[in-house]
C-alpha cells in the first residue's frame, strides 16, 4: 500500500492508501482500519457485508448511519436504491468518502453528533446503523441509555438497529455490557459473531422481532471474495445473555 493523501482531525491523523497491485483503497486513522474498498468501491469488511444482508433481508428503505470513515456500507446502500443519511462530527469524513471511496452525490451527510442528531431529527428511520469509533472505541455517550432510548424513538415500526463493536476475544464483556442496555430499553437483541477469533468485529442486531437468516455475500467485490464469503459462513447469531446459538 501506498500513502496518498492524510487528513488532520481531532480524533488523530486519517491517512488514506492505495494497493499498487488492486487499487483498493482503505482509510486508517491510528492503529485501526475503518473502511476498506476495492477499485470498484465495494467494501472488502465481511461486518459490512453482514450489515448490508441484513438490512436487505428487512426490506428497510430509509436508513440512518451514525459514523462515516469511508462510507462505504452507505455506497452500497445507496447504489442499491436505499435512502441513507449519514451523520458524523467530522466533516473530513464525508470529503474522503466522496473522494476516495466512492461515495455517492445521493448519500445525504449531515456534519453532527449522532445523539444530537437522533434528538433533533423528526424523520424516522427503518433501519438504523451505529459505526462510530473514537481512539478505537464507541464514545460513551453512543453505548449509553439515553443514546438507546433515543435510537428507538427514531425507529420505525417493525425497524432495526445494528452496531459494530469491536471485541477482543470470547471473553471481552463489552458485547454483553451493550446487549443488556439495548434490552433494558425494550428491544429484542441478537449477536453476530465468530466466536473465537480474536480482536473481531460483532453485530448487535435489536428491534422488535429479529428473524433473519445468516447473511451471504451479494454484493461481490473484485478481490478477496473467497476470504470475505468464508468469513460470513462463520458467523452465527447468539442470544445475548448465555451466547448459546440461536434457534
Amino acid at each position: 500500500m501506498i500513502l496518498v493523501d492524510k487528513f488532520s482531525s481531532e480524533a488523530g491523523v486519517i491517512y488514506i492508501l492505495r494497493s499498487i497491485v488492486t487499487g483498493a483503497y482503505a482509510y486508517w486513522q491510528g492503529d485501526c482500519c475503518h473502511s476498506e474498498i476495492d477499485a470498484n468501491g465495494v467494501s472488502l469488511a465481511p461486518y459490512i457485508h453482514a450489515i448490508y444482508d441484513l438490512i436487505r433481508q428487512s426490506e428497510a428503505q430509509n436508513i440512518l448511519m451514525i459514523g462515516c470513515a469511508g462510507g462505504t456500507l452507505a455506497t452500497i446502500l445507496t447504489r442499491a436504491g436505499q435512502t441513507v443519511t449519514i451523520v458524523d462530527i467530522e466533516p473530513k469524513s464525508f470529503e474522503i468518502a466522496r473522494r476516495y471511496f466512492n461515495l455517492p452525490p445521493e448519500a445525504i451527510c449531515v456534519v453532527d453528533d449522532g445523539l444530537n442528531y437522533l434528538r433533533t431529527t423528526d424523520q424516522r428511520f427503518s433501519a438504523i446503523v451505529v459505526d462510530a469509533f473514537a481512539h478505537g472505541t464507541i464514545p460513551p455517550h453512543l453505548r449509553s441509555a439515553a443514546f438507546f432510548e433515543a435510537v428507538r424513538s427514531r425507529l420505525s415500526v417493525g425497524g432495526h438497529v445494528y452496531l459494530n463493536i469491536i471485541i477482543e476475544d470470547d471473553f471481552d464483556p463489552s458485547m454483553n455490557r451493550i446487549a443488556h442496555m439495548l434490552s433494558e430499553t425494550g428491544f429484542n437483541v441478537s449477536i453476530l459473531d465468530t466466536k473465537g477469533a480474536m480482536g473481531r468485529n460483532a453485530v448487535i442486531v435489536a428491534g422488535e422481532q429479529i428473524s433473519f437468516a445468516r447473511p451471504r455475500l451479494t454484493v461481490k467485490p473484485s478481490v478477496m471474495r473467497h476470504k470475505l464469503r468464508n468469513e460470513l459462513e462463520r458467523m452465527q447469531f447468539y442470544t445475548w445473555l448465555a451466547l448459546a446459538p440461536s434457534h
